[in-house]
């Protein structure tokens, strides 16, 4: 009898790791995506402002340009930390493209 409550109590324990498990990979991957949209947005209202102020040009508008010329602040650098300065935005079309260091 000992070994069937061992064995209920293994499994049992087994399911609430697997599922534990299952909610936090749910929840990180959810937490990246809002973050990257945060990200993604800005982004796009950032280089509609650099264009229409005239230090951008239609194309490829750089991270590393936009911070040249002071339009990230702190904040929004801090949630760039996982992305290359070479990530861009494509205007007109303010595709985002976000590349990973």
């Amino acid at each position: 009898m000992d070994r069937k409550k061992a064995s209920l109590i293994t499994a049992v324990i087994g399911i609430i790791l697997i599922v534990l498990s299952r909610l936090s990979i749910s929840y990180s991957a959810k937490t990246n995506e809002v973050n990257e949209n945060y990200i993604k947005e800005n982004l796009k209202n950032i280089a509609k402002k650099c264009y229409l102020e005239g230090k951008c040009k239609n194309g490829q508008i750089t991270v590393s340009k936009l911070i040249e010329n002071n339009y990230i602040d702190n904040d929004l650098k801090n949630n760039l930390n996982h992305y290359s300065d070479k990530s861009y935005i494509i205007y007109p079309e303010l595709n985002v493209i976000l590349i990973n260091k």
